[in-house]
């Protein structure tokens, strides 16, 4: 047997091998959704008719039977999720203020304060994600809680990282962010003023 022959004789058996660690692969796939669907419809059952349940808040990547319930708990609570933090394994909190309208900056804030006890810190700040009027032209804005309450608004923009501003808790940070940096879903993208908010 030539060098050749040898080599696809290996190729040969090498698929095989992958084919048969493919079929187990999605055996046990399927299992594992199977259990992940069965504890969900669990939960489901268990807190049926409540509207705060942090596990399905927070967790990523839930199951087709909890996904729905998932999204009518984050509207019942009047914030949403952007994305999740991979270092946590838990949804990341998003507020959208408007401004002048401060009945709504006390209801996120309300939210927010209802939730952040469930959520974990990651080098010991809990994250909140905040959509604005620019929708990022400027930079991704969010909020670091940290562990005694202060809290810093912080924009990223090109992987870098900057403090803007800097409050001694999250109630002066959302009033901040509702005169500063406040979203209007009306308002044309281009609306973008580098020169506004001391370029931020």
């Amino acid at each position: 047997m030539d060098k050749i022959a040898k080599i696809d004789a290996q190729i040969l058996k090498a698929e095989t091998s992958y084919d048969i660690h493919s079929k187990k692969r999605d055996a046990a796939w399927e299992k594992l959704r199977d259990l992940q669907n069965k504890r969900g419809d669990l939960l489901l059952e268990q807190y049926k008719g409540e509207d705060f349940f942090p596990e399905i808040l927070l967790t990523p990547n839930l199951p087709q039977s909890m996904w729905k319930e998932q999204r009518r708990q984050w509207s019942v609570l009047g914030i949403a999720t952007s994305g999740y933090n991979p270092k946590t394994y838990q949804n990341n909190p998003r507020i959208d203020l408007t401004k002048e309208d401060d009945a709504k900056t006390e209801a996120q804030y309300q939210a927010v304060c209802k939730l952040l006890p469930f959520l974990k810190f990651d080098d010991g700040v809990k994250t909140v994600y905040i959509m604005e009027r620019t929708l990022s032209a400027g930079g991704i804005y969010y909020i670091h809680v940290h562990e005694d309450g202060a809290s810093d608004l912080l924009c990223m923009r090109y992987h870098n990282e900057s403090i803007l501003k800097s409050f001694p808790n999250l109630r002066e940070a959302m009033t901040y962010v509702q005169k500063n940096h406040w979203y209007q879903s009306s308002e044309p993208r281009n609306d973008y003023d580098d020169d506004d908010d001391n370029g931020y």
